[in-house]
């Protein structure tokens, strides 16, 4: 049987239960991370932009 033909292991239904669980609870990103991915997307975007989305958030600026 070649290789790619394989069938892939089902996962358990435990643990898809307990993975959904985990992700439903993880925190979303922060409005300015959001920003920062949209803009990193758009090839005309400036270092000036991100710099202005840095500045803004206190986390993220040292």
């Amino acid at each position: 049987m070649p290789e790619n033909s394989r069938m892939h292991p089902v996962m358990a239904p435990e643990l898809a239960y307990k993975l959904a669980a985990a992700v439903d609870g993880m925190p979303a990103f922060p409005h300015s991370v959001q920003k920062i991915l949209k803009l990193t997307r758009d090839m005309n975007c400036a270092a000036k932009d991100l710099v202005q989305v840095i500045e803004k958030d206190p986390l993220m600026f040292f």
